[in-house]
């Protein structure tokens, strides 16, 4: 009985404490009504009343009736989602590895080119510098980080969710969150849980290297909860060293790489191959090389929990964590306490999920190995002749079986048998040799430039000529009446001596003399027109794109998780509420008698109810449950 007049007197304080203007400005009585002071006290008191009856039989109810059911309905929620977003992500996987299988060729000719680009006579073959300057690491980088984005991202915002719990007296400390390896648990009830999935890079006790990659800014969708380009260290304190030499140091955990800087010269990270010694480390932009040296990877989850971070990664049909080997990795929420009758909500089974993601990386790394093999082998052909030709592809004879990799020799032969045939074939066929083909066709879009080719030396190559250069690693923007200073290895195809492009167009495009060039860097494009031709006909263009074949980052975007109820805030609300309406009404009477004093309380009270009814409503929560 103490408690609800406590309750009640605390309510009816505040809201009366408002009809406290009426005694300065009002004294005398309207003949025909009742004083409005009587009418306020009476507004405001029966609401008061009416809420601190409700506080009364709220913090008199049995805590038990409501606050389980909210924590259990809240680790369903979490479960549930979980459970479809893992399911989505292994699925998600499973395709990337399926379809990155069909870039096998792009990758291999891109190899090739770049071998081309590499190859001096005496020089030996380096695979890793080949597929560096291919993008080939660049863009298994860029996949990975793609691949893991979406349940990073997702799990951010679960860690959010938990973290929302923290000063919830429903609960806060009163939720297990964790993971669980077979059957032990590694769950804990504080509010700071979070994980990523990652690729990892196990070189404890050894030394290896491994390509660190980072994400552009060009981002296709932007994100305000997930940020990519990050590396887990799961140990002490260790750094990491570049080809060149440069040294970043990385702390336990996570690692954003846009904020560390070499040790010597303080500069920002550099995308490369990294020597990884006596450590293990993990994270979304690692990419698997190529020699004796590579360190393989592993699909991962790295799992924090106040300020500690634990891994768990799959080895074969085994999950490697602390402690021992293991079959399952399980995701689980569980309420303090199940009410009777029901039950916890079962384990989410990520085992699958990093299944997925294993098998896209065995994909990337394979077909790197493709890429690298027929590199070398058209790098033998150069070495067997003392010389060098663009031309040379091993693509001239088929390999489409998923399960098979060439090696160089096999690569090598197949090449030079497909070689003389095509030469019998050439030289047996005249009519091969006229060059004298019009170019336009339905269905096509494709650039022309007019201009002169100048070599890195200054002097001119080709003079006046129509032309369309394919670049190999990087996208370009070209400008009429701005010259281009090559800087990647480009193939350039001239089709005809220069001419007005609208004429060529009325020719039927026909080529005259037509020719093809690798150029390297420091040659020179002074363009003087620029057009694309597609269906319609020949366009005039101020600038064209030449929009290089790559993987682009995209951003996972955000969830946005429902927030959990609490049992507090219908409380905080009817509060809210009350004061809100009796403000209103005080705030109206104020206006109609024209008594400033009193729409000032009103309106203090509106102020009161939108911005301090929840502080105020936690103090007396907490009074009430002393």
């Amino acid at each position: 009985m103490r408690a609800k007049i406590l309750t009640v007197a605390a309510v009816l304080t505040i809201l009366c404490a408002s009809c406290m203007g009426f005694c300065v400005t009002d004294t005398e009585e309207e003949p025909d009504g009742f004083p409005p002071l009587v009418i306020a006290v009476i507004v405001a008191g029966s609401a008061g009343g009416v809420a601190g009856w409700f506080l009364n039989d709220y913090f008199d109810s049995n805590d038990s009736d409501t606050q389980p059911y909210l924590r259990l309905a809240a680790a369903n929620n979490i479960t549930d989602v979980m459970s479809v977003a893992t399911v989505f992500t292994a699925n998600s996987n499973a395709n990337y590895a399926q379809l990155w299988g069909m870039t096998k060729e792009h990758w291999v000719r891109q190899a090739e080119l770049e071998a081309y680009s590499e190859w001096q006579s005496g020089k030996e073959y380096d695979g890793n510098t080949v597929l560096l300057g291919a993008r080939a690491y660049e863009n298994n980088a860029t996949m990975t980080a793609n691949a893991v984005a979406q349940i990073d991202s997702f799990l951010d915002e679960v860690s959010e969710k938990i973290a929302a719990w923290d000063g919830k007296d429903t609960y806060s400390g009163k939720m297990q969150v964790g993971f669980v390896l077979d059957n032990l648990p590694m769950l804990t009830d504080s509010n700071v849980v979070s994980a990523d999935m990652v690729s990892v890079a196990n070189a404890y006790g050894s030394s290896g290297k491994v390509y660190i990659g980072t994400v552009g800014e060009d981002y296709i969708v932007t994100s305000e909860s997930y940020n990519p380009s990050y590396v887990y260290n799961f140990g002490a304190r260790t750094s990491v060293t570049s080809e060149s030499g440069l040294t970043y140091v990385l702390e336990s955990g996570r690692n954003y790489l846009s904020g560390i800087s070499s040790t010597v010269g303080n500069r920002p990270f550099e995308p490369g191959i990294y020597t990884v010694s006596n450590a293990v480390i993990g994270g979304d932009t690692l990419s698997a090389v190529m020699g004796s040296s590579y360190i393989p990877l592993k699909a991962g989850m790295a799992m924090c929990s106040e300020g500690n971070t634990a891994l768990a990664y799959l080895d074969g049909e085994r999950i490697v964590s602390t402690g021992g080997n293991y079959g399952n990795i399980y995701f689980q929420v569980i309420p303090g306490d199940i009410p009777s009758g029901e039950q916890a909500p079962d384990k989410v089974d990520l085992t699958p999920m990093l299944r997925a993601y294993q098998t896209l990386l065995d994909k990337l790394y394979w077909t790197s190995v493709s890429a690298n093999n027929a590199a070398g082998a058209v790098w033998n052909i150069y070495d067997r002749a003392d010389a060098k030709e663009y031309g040379v592809t091993t693509l001239m004879s088929s390999n489409v079986y998923d399960s098979v990799v060439l090696s160089e020799g096999m690569n090598e032969i197949l090449t030079l048998s497909a070689m003389q045939q095509l030469a019998s074939y050439y030289d047996a066929n005249d009519d091969l040799k006229d060059l004298q083909i019009g170019l336009y066709g339905n269905g096509m879009d494709a650039p022309f430039v007019r201009g002169s080719i100048l070599d890195e030396f200054g002097n001119t190559v080709y003079d006046d000529v129509v032309f369309t250069p394919f670049f190999q690693s990087d996208s370009v923007t070209l400008e009429r009446g701005i010259d281009y200073t090559v800087d990647q290895n480009t193939l350039v195809a001239i089709w005809t001596d220069g001419r007005e492009l609208a004429s060529w167009y009325a020719d039927a495009m026909r080529t005259d003399g037509y020719e093809t060039a690798f150029v390297g860097k420091g040659y020179i494009f002074q363009i003087t027109q620029l057009g694309v031709c597609d269906d319609s006909g020949m366009h005039s263009e101020p600038k064209v794109d030449f929009k290089v074949t790559k993987v682009d980052y995209v951003s996972p975007g955000k969830a946005n998780l429902t927030e959990d109820p609490d049992a507090d805030s219908a409380g905080k609300n009817i509060l809210k509420i009350v004061c809100i309406v009796s403000g209103a009404i005080l705030a109206v009477m104020g206006f109609v008698r024209r008594s400033p004093v009193i729409a000032i309380a009103g309106i203090g009270l509106i102020v009161f109810g939108v911005f301090f009814a929840e502080p105020v409503w936690k103090w007396i929560a907490g009074m009430m449950r002393i």
